[in-house]
């Protein structure tokens, strides 16, 4: 849990970083947030990509009673 919430931390001092140098070099807030949309996206993708396929459902039978 701890590792978790260190690299989540990491993650908001670097992402808090980037967004401080864009807005010094004067970049429209709407552009920055769509590259930031963009990012998540296309890191989402990523992660989805490695995840292992579902496996396939396994039927079921129903018993009658006499």
């Amino acid at each position: 849990m701890a590792i978790q919430n260190f690299f989540e931390n990491v993650a908001m001092l670097i992402g808090t970083g980037v967004y401080s140098l864009a807005m010094t070099t004067h970049l429209d807030p709407t552009l920055a947030m769509i590259g930031l949309g963009g990012l998540v996206l296309a890191a989402t993708a990523m992660v989805s990509w490695q995840l292992p396929r579902d496996p396939e459902p396994e039927s079921i039978t129903v018993r009658e009673h006499a």
